[in-house]
C-alpha cells in the first residue's frame, strides 16, 4: 500500500462505492474491517468518504476559474513590482545593497506562479488600467526603506487573499494543492521581508509598520480566550481577507 497517496486512493474502489452505497453498507464492513486495519483509522475513512461522495460544497467550473484569475492578479502585481525593483536597482535608482540575491530570487518565485497559473488557463482580472506602483508611493524604487514596507504589504496580502478563499477550492484537489503551495511561499516571503526590516517575522496584532493600513484590519483577532498574555494570542493566527478587500486593496495600483 503506498501511503504516500491521499487515503481513498489506497482503498478499493469497490470498497469506497458499497460504502456510498446505503442497500450494500452492511455488506461492506468485512472488507471495510479489513482496510481499516491497514489504515487505521475508521472515523478518517468515513469522513473522507462521505466528503468524496456528498461534499456539502459543490463548486461549479466557473468558480473555480474565478478563484484562479483572482490568484493571478496577484501574483502578477507582486512579480511587476519585483522587477520594476531589481531594474531600479541595475539602473542606480534604488540601492538595495546586500539584499540583492534575496528579491532577485523572489521575483523567480513570483514568475514561476505566475507562469503555473496561466497553465491552468487563468486569466488577469480587468482592474481597469495599468500597473503603476508609484503613483501610490512615489519613492518606492529609490527609497528602500519605503520599497520594503510595500513589499510586505503585498505579500501580506496575498497570504491573506489565499486564504480568504480556500475552501471554494475544497472539491478541487488539484487547484486547492496549487493555492497551497503558492500560499506558504508568499507567507515565506513576508517573514523574509520583516527580518530584512528588523521586524519578527510574524505579524503583531494588526501593526502595518509603515506598510498599507488597510491589508492588516482583523488581523489583532485572536480567535479564541487565551491563559497567555501579550501578544502571542493574535500572533498565533493570521486572518484571511474577503476578495472584496483585497481587491479593493490593490486597486490603488491600477492606474488609467
Amino acid at each position: 500500500m503506498d501511503m504516500t497517496k491521499p487515503l481513498l486512493d489506497n482503498i478499493e474502489p469497490e470498497i469506497v462505492e458499497q460504502l456510498t452505497s446505503r442497500r450494500n453498507s452492511l455488506a461492506a464492513m468485512g472488507k471495510l474491517g479489513l482496510a481499516v486495519a491497514a489504515m487505521g483509522s475508521l472515523p478518517a475513512l468515513l469522513a473522507a468518504t462521505t466528503t468524496k461522495a456528498y461534499g456539502s460544497v459543490k463548486r461549479s467550473p466557473q468558480a473555480v476559474i474565478d478563484v484562479l484569475n483572482y490568484a493571478l492578479t496577484l501574483e502578477i502585481l507582486e512579480r511587476d513590482f519585483y522587477q520594476k525593483a531589481v531594474s531600479a536597482n541595475n539602473a542606480g535608482t534604488l540601492n538595495v545593497g546586500n539584499d540583492l540575491p534575496v528579491f532577485t530570487q523572489i521575483l523567480k518565485h513570483e514568475a514561476a506562479h505566475v507562469a503555473l497559473l496561466q497553465g491552468f488557463n487563468a486569466t488577469a482580472l480587468n482592474l481597469g488600467g495599468e500597473i503603476k506602483f508609484d503613483k501610490v508611493f512615489t519613492d518606492v524604487f529609490k527609497n528602500y526603506d519605503l520599497f520594503k514596507a510595500v513589499a510586505q504589504s503585498l505579500e501580506d496580502t496575498g497570504v491573506r487573499a489565499y486564504k480568504g478563499r480556500a475552501a471554494e477550492l475544497i472539491n478541487d484537489k488539484a487547484t486547492l494543492t496549487v493555492a497551497l503551495q503558492i500560499h506558504s511561499v508568499e507567507a515565506r516571503h513576508a517573514a523574509m521581508i520583516r527580518r530584512l526590516r528588523g521586524l519578527r517575522g510574524w505579524i503583531v496584532g494588526a501593526e502595518a509598520n509603515g506598510g498599507a493600513p488597510e491589508v492588516y484590519g482583523g488581523e489583532d483577532a485572536t480567535n479564541g480566550n487565551f491563559s497567555i498574555g501579550g501578544t502571542a494570542p493574535s500572533e498565533s493566527f493570521d486572518e484571511p481577507l474577503t476578495p472584496e478587500a483585497v481587491v479593493a486593496t490593490v486597486q490603488k495600483y491600477f492606474v488609467v
